[in-house]
């Protein structure tokens, strides 16, 4: 997020505020609001704009948003594990085995990825309650009513 001057500082006619995440670009120009008003505009501007990328990260800070995925495909809203597929492991000399895999971003560069084994001692439905498990212990999270009905709501994606 920047206010500057445009189109440069020793001959400036405007003032830009932009913010690449949020894909704002706003100008404010000199000529026809003068000096004064287009940079109290332009500062206004950025307050707001200051606004809406501190909601914005208070709602990427929900456990939930760290979590799920919510898409609108216009009949339901389907609800995904960010990261989560399932899986089939193929080794030499044994048999092929299910797998609930799980790539997950803890902090901006350090991600770590949870693989839960399907088998015959252990069906999907520990399996996934497992890898739900080490999900949440990874994010810090604890689980909560909301958590567990989101992750069963999720689950079909999966099973």
């Amino acid at each position: 997020m920047a206010l500057m001057m445009h189109p440069s500082d020793e001959s400036p006619q405007r003032y830009r505020v932009f913010d690449k995440s949020l894909n704002i670009q706003q100008y404010f120009s000199i000529s026809k609001l003068g000096a004064e008003r287009a940079l109290k505009a332009a500062q206004e501007a950025e307050a707001e704009i200051q606004k809406k990328l501190k909601t914005r990260k208070l709602i990427d800070d929900l456990d939930m948003n760290r979590i799920f995925e919510f898409k609108d495909n216009g009949k339901e809203e389907v609800v995904k594990i960010k990261g989560t597929q399932r899986m089939v492991v193929k080794s030499n000399g044994r048999a092929d085995r299910d797998a609930i895999s799980i790539q997950v971003r803890i902090e901006k560069h350090l991600s770590k990825h949870i693989t839960v084994y399907i088998t015959a001692k252990r069906p999907f439905e520990e399996a996934y309650r497992i890898a739900q498990d080490r999900l949440l212990a990874a994010l810090n999270i604890e689980r909560t009513h909301e958590l567990t009905m989101l992750f069963k709501q999720a689950k079909r994606n999966y099973w």
